[in-house]
Protein backbone atom coordinates (compact mmCIF):
# COMPACT_ATOMS: atom_id res chain seq x y z
CA UNK A 1 0.00 0.00 0.00
CA UNK A 2 1.35 3.41 -1.04
CA UNK A 3 1.44 6.44 1.35
CA UNK A 4 -1.17 8.16 -0.63
CA UNK A 5 -3.78 5.04 -0.59
CA UNK A 6 -2.98 4.86 3.34
CA UNK A 7 -3.80 8.17 4.49
CA UNK A 8 -7.03 8.30 1.68
CA UNK A 9 -7.81 5.09 3.63
CA UNK A 10 -8.17 6.65 7.01
CA UNK A 11 -9.30 9.99 5.82
CA UNK A 12 -6.12 12.20 5.08
CA UNK A 13 -3.80 13.62 7.42
CA UNK A 14 -4.93 14.57 10.35
CA UNK A 15 -4.11 17.99 12.84
CA UNK A 16 -1.39 16.51 15.43
CA UNK A 17 -2.37 17.48 19.25
CA UNK A 18 -0.43 20.07 20.95
CA UNK A 19 0.39 17.16 23.53
CA UNK A 20 2.16 15.13 20.91
CA UNK A 21 3.93 18.58 19.15
CA UNK A 22 6.60 18.40 21.33
CA UNK A 23 7.20 14.79 21.13
CA UNK A 24 7.71 16.07 17.54
CA UNK A 25 11.61 16.29 18.40
CA UNK A 26 11.97 12.57 19.65
CA UNK A 27 10.29 11.34 16.40
CA UNK A 28 12.92 12.84 14.14
CA UNK A 29 15.94 12.03 16.12
CA UNK A 30 14.09 8.14 16.97
CA UNK A 31 13.68 7.95 12.93
CA UNK A 32 17.61 8.87 12.59
CA UNK A 33 18.01 5.62 14.69
CA UNK A 34 16.04 3.35 12.77
CA UNK A 35 17.68 4.84 9.90
CA UNK A 36 21.10 4.57 10.97
CA UNK A 37 19.99 0.64 12.54
CA UNK A 38 18.66 -0.91 9.73
CA UNK A 39 20.08 0.16 6.79
CA UNK A 40 17.53 -1.62 4.06
CA UNK A 41 14.38 1.16 4.97
CA UNK A 42 14.12 4.10 2.39
CA UNK A 43 13.33 7.29 2.30
CA UNK A 44 9.61 6.57 1.29
CA UNK A 45 9.33 3.64 4.09
CA UNK A 46 10.51 6.45 6.50
CA UNK A 47 7.66 8.48 5.53
CA UNK A 48 5.78 5.83 5.94
CA UNK A 49 6.40 4.81 9.08
CA UNK A 50 6.00 8.51 10.04
CA UNK A 51 2.90 8.82 8.87
CA UNK A 52 1.00 6.09 10.34
CA UNK A 53 2.46 7.08 13.37
CA UNK A 54 0.90 10.86 13.26
CA UNK A 55 -2.71 8.64 12.64
CA UNK A 56 -2.30 6.89 15.56
CA UNK A 57 -1.25 9.57 17.85
CA UNK A 58 -3.78 11.24 16.67
CA UNK A 59 -6.95 8.17 18.04
CA UNK A 60 -4.47 7.92 21.57
CA UNK A 61 -5.71 9.12 24.43
CA UNK A 62 -3.41 11.23 26.28
CA UNK A 63 -3.69 9.39 29.99
CA UNK A 64 -2.12 6.50 28.14
CA UNK A 65 1.36 7.93 27.54
CA UNK A 66 2.34 10.28 30.44
CA UNK A 67 5.81 9.44 29.80
CA UNK A 68 5.88 10.76 25.87
CA UNK A 69 9.78 9.72 25.09
CA UNK A 70 8.73 5.87 26.30
CA UNK A 71 5.47 5.85 24.00
CA UNK A 72 6.43 7.64 20.83
CA UNK A 73 10.16 5.07 20.81
CA UNK A 74 8.02 1.58 21.62
CA UNK A 75 5.46 2.91 18.73
CA UNK A 76 7.80 3.51 16.23
CA UNK A 77 9.28 0.50 17.06
CA UNK A 78 6.26 -1.32 16.52
CA UNK A 79 5.55 0.20 13.04
CA UNK A 80 9.25 -0.09 11.83
CA UNK A 81 8.26 -3.82 11.96
CA UNK A 82 5.15 -4.00 10.52
CA UNK A 83 6.36 -1.73 7.14
CA UNK A 84 9.58 -3.19 6.74
CA UNK A 85 8.53 -6.80 8.06
CA UNK A 86 11.50 -6.84 10.70
CA UNK A 87 11.39 -7.42 14.28
CA UNK A 88 13.73 -4.99 16.70
CA UNK A 89 15.52 -6.58 20.12
CA UNK A 90 12.72 -4.96 23.31
CA UNK A 91 14.00 -7.35 26.20
CA UNK A 92 17.61 -7.89 27.28
CA UNK A 93 18.02 -10.79 30.00
CA UNK A 94 21.38 -11.56 31.96
CA UNK A 95 22.09 -14.77 33.94
CA UNK A 96 24.78 -17.44 35.14
CA UNK A 97 26.39 -20.12 33.20
CA UNK A 98 24.74 -22.38 34.79
CA UNK A 99 20.85 -21.17 34.35
CA UNK A 100 21.75 -20.37 30.81
CA UNK A 101 22.97 -24.01 30.78
CA UNK A 102 19.04 -24.93 31.28
CA UNK A 103 17.74 -22.08 28.55
CA UNK A 104 15.18 -23.81 25.88
CA UNK A 105 15.70 -20.71 23.31
CA UNK A 106 12.76 -19.04 21.86
CA UNK A 107 11.75 -18.52 18.58
CA UNK A 108 13.40 -14.87 17.46
CA UNK A 109 16.34 -15.17 20.54
CA UNK A 110 20.05 -15.03 20.50
CA UNK A 111 22.18 -14.97 23.45
CA UNK A 112 25.75 -13.40 24.18
CA UNK A 113 27.89 -16.10 26.16
CA UNK A 114 31.05 -15.16 28.41
CA UNK A 115 33.65 -17.13 29.51
CA UNK A 116 37.08 -16.73 31.01
CA UNK A 117 40.09 -16.58 28.76
CA UNK A 118 41.26 -20.15 27.83
CA UNK A 119 37.78 -21.52 28.70
CA UNK A 120 35.83 -23.81 26.41
CA UNK A 121 32.44 -22.64 24.82
CA UNK A 122 29.69 -22.99 27.25
CA UNK A 123 27.37 -26.00 27.21
CA UNK A 124 24.25 -24.40 25.91
CA UNK A 125 21.59 -25.62 24.38
CA UNK A 126 22.06 -26.73 20.61
CA UNK A 127 18.93 -25.22 19.34
CA UNK A 128 20.52 -21.31 19.70
CA UNK A 129 20.49 -19.87 16.30
CA UNK A 130 22.04 -16.37 16.79
CA UNK A 131 24.56 -17.41 19.83
CA UNK A 132 28.27 -15.40 19.95
CA UNK A 133 30.46 -16.81 22.48
CA UNK A 134 33.00 -14.35 23.46
CA UNK A 135 36.41 -14.68 26.11
CA UNK A 136 37.48 -12.47 28.29
CA UNK A 137 38.46 -12.18 32.23
CA UNK A 138 35.95 -9.85 34.53
CA UNK A 139 38.80 -7.15 35.65
CA UNK A 140 39.03 -3.53 34.57
CA UNK A 141 41.96 -3.81 32.19
CA UNK A 142 40.83 -7.58 29.61
CA UNK A 143 37.82 -6.45 27.95
CA UNK A 144 39.07 -3.87 25.26
CA UNK A 145 37.82 -1.97 21.75
CA UNK A 146 38.39 -5.60 19.92
CA UNK A 147 35.56 -7.03 21.91
CA UNK A 148 33.66 -4.20 21.87
CA UNK A 149 33.66 -4.03 17.97
CA UNK A 150 33.18 -7.99 17.56
CA UNK A 151 29.88 -7.90 19.46
CA UNK A 152 29.07 -4.74 17.69
CA UNK A 153 29.49 -6.61 14.15
CA UNK A 154 27.43 -9.47 15.47
CA UNK A 155 24.60 -6.96 16.55
CA UNK A 156 24.02 -5.83 13.51
CA UNK A 157 24.05 -8.71 11.81
CA UNK A 158 21.48 -9.78 13.76
CA UNK A 159 19.34 -6.96 13.83
CA UNK A 160 15.62 -7.58 12.31
CA UNK A 161 15.71 -10.98 13.32
CA UNK A 162 15.88 -11.05 17.40
CA UNK A 163 13.41 -9.72 19.92
CA UNK A 164 15.22 -11.19 22.77
CA UNK A 165 18.18 -11.11 23.53
CA UNK A 166 20.02 -13.04 26.61
CA UNK A 167 23.51 -12.19 27.96
CA UNK A 168 25.68 -15.10 30.62
CA UNK A 169 28.89 -15.26 32.22
CA UNK A 170 29.85 -17.27 34.64
CA UNK A 171 28.26 -16.07 38.14
CA UNK A 172 25.97 -13.56 35.96
CA UNK A 173 26.88 -10.80 38.22
CA UNK A 174 29.79 -8.67 36.91
CA UNK A 175 29.87 -9.09 33.23
CA UNK A 176 26.88 -9.91 32.01
CA UNK A 177 24.84 -7.21 33.80
CA UNK A 178 27.54 -4.81 32.20
CA UNK A 179 26.79 -5.71 28.26
CA UNK A 180 23.07 -5.77 29.60
CA UNK A 181 23.28 -2.40 30.82
CA UNK A 182 25.01 -0.84 27.21
CA UNK A 183 22.53 -3.37 24.94
CA UNK A 184 19.59 -1.45 26.86
CA UNK A 185 21.10 1.81 26.23
CA UNK A 186 21.51 1.38 22.23
CA UNK A 187 18.12 -0.48 22.14
CA UNK A 188 16.07 1.77 24.81
CA UNK A 189 14.82 -1.42 26.53
CA UNK A 190 13.99 -1.31 30.11
CA UNK A 191 16.61 -2.96 32.37
CA UNK A 192 17.87 -3.18 35.91
CA UNK A 193 21.60 -3.85 36.42
CA UNK A 194 23.17 -5.77 39.63
CA UNK A 195 24.66 -2.86 41.30
CA UNK A 196 28.07 -5.03 41.14
CA UNK A 197 28.32 -4.80 37.24
CA UNK A 198 31.55 -4.37 35.97
CA UNK A 199 32.15 -0.34 34.90
CA UNK A 200 34.43 -0.89 32.46
CA UNK A 201 33.21 -3.21 30.40
CA UNK A 202 30.04 -0.88 30.08
CA UNK A 203 32.36 2.02 29.56
CA UNK A 204 34.55 0.43 26.91
CA UNK A 205 31.48 -0.50 25.02
CA UNK A 206 29.32 2.89 25.42
CA UNK A 207 32.72 4.64 24.44
CA UNK A 208 33.51 2.35 21.44
CA UNK A 209 29.80 2.37 19.94
CA UNK A 210 29.93 6.33 19.78
CA UNK A 211 33.01 6.29 18.31
CA UNK A 212 31.62 3.38 15.69
CA UNK A 213 28.17 5.37 14.93
CA UNK A 214 30.19 8.55 14.18
CA UNK A 215 32.60 6.82 11.63
CA UNK A 216 31.43 3.70 10.41
CA UNK A 217 29.58 5.21 6.98
CA UNK A 218 32.72 7.18 6.86
CA UNK A 219 35.40 4.58 6.99
CA UNK A 220 33.66 1.99 4.84
CA UNK A 221 32.62 4.35 1.67
CA UNK A 222 36.23 5.16 1.78
CA UNK A 223 37.83 1.79 1.91
CA UNK A 224 34.89 -0.52 1.21
CA UNK A 225 35.77 -2.12 4.70
CA UNK A 226 34.80 -2.27 8.21
CA UNK A 227 36.11 0.99 10.55
CA UNK A 228 39.43 0.15 12.28
CA UNK A 229 39.84 0.11 16.10
CA UNK A 230 40.37 3.49 17.11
Amino acid sequence: MTLKNYSESKGGDPVIPEDIKKGMPIVRDFLKEIRERYHSINPQEKTIIYNIFRLRMNKWNKEIYPDVESTVRKALENLCGEVTGKISINQIVYTSHGKAMKIIPEKNSGIISISDKGDEDAHLNNRWNYRLDMYFNDNDYDFNEFHARQMINWLEKIEGKVEKLWVHCNQGISRSPAVGLWLSERYHVPFKPNHSYNRHVHNTLKKFDEWWRKNKEKETSRVGLEPTTP
